[in-house]
């Protein structure tokens, strides 16, 4: 699961390197489509329409916030794609892990992974040098990632995956706060009704998941 996860990564990189933010940010966000897809095929989980609808909606509502160009699409589109079917096999792969086995464990172990792919890669791309500052927010980017990355991991083990996977939208909510108050950005109308349909898809996942367990 580990090596799994730092492909994905890896090849997402990759991709972005050669497409618009934008447009590969569109592409990842049908992470949780595969997610719901998988879950139904592979762990017989129930995805009824409305969950299916709430998933479906909050892509329509991440397009529209993000409003990707249809010139920025590319070949590379393939590779970001493959990277983003990697992670939805890497959350699959997630729930098959004993119940055992500490989440912080399974954290370190893609951790391990990473470093020694980017260890190796790093022999072909070579190194630059970077100061204290850069060195800083590194290791504050780390730590947030590492927490971020624990939770994500102890939510799949613990809850369903079509249920847990559409919360992934809620990113792009935080995007959109923090861009207002950092860089005073403000969404158009129509980015506006891309994050109503983020929210709204998303309340009514928990609002459905809760009246399935009623």
């Amino acid at each position: 699961r580990a090596w799994v996860d730092a492909v994905a990564t890896f090849t997402y990189l990759l991709a972005l390197f050669h497409l618009p933010l934008v447009n590969a940010t569109a592409i990842m966000m049908t992470a949780p489509l595969f997610i719901a897809l998988l879950a139904a095929r592979l762990m017989r989980e129930r995805v009824g329409i409305g969950r299916w609808s709430a998933i479906v909606a909050g892509f329509v509502g991440v397009l529209l916030v993000i409003q990707p160009r249809a010139e920025g699409f590319n070949a590379w589109s393939l590779v970001c794609l493959a990277g983003t079917v990697l992670m939805a096999i890497r959350d699959v792969m997630t729930r098959r892990i004993a119940p055992g086995v500490p989440s912080s464990i399974v954290t370190l172990a893609t951790a391990v992974a990473v470093t020694l792919l980017s260890g190796v890669v790093s022999l072909v791309e070579g190194w630059l040098p970077f100061g204290v500052f850069e060195g800083m927010l590194l290791a504050f980017a780390a730590l947030f990632l590492a927490g971020g990355y624990y939770f994500i991991v102890a939510g799949m083990r613990h809850g369903e995956l079509s249920v847990i996977g559409p919360f992934r939208y809620s990113g792009l909510v935080w995007a959109v706060i923090i861009g207002y108050f950092v860089w005073g950005d403000v969404p158009n109308a129509l980015g506006w009704l891309g994050i109503a349909l983020v929210t709204a898809s998303g309340l009514y996942v928990v609002y459905g998941e809760r009246r399935r367990r009623r």
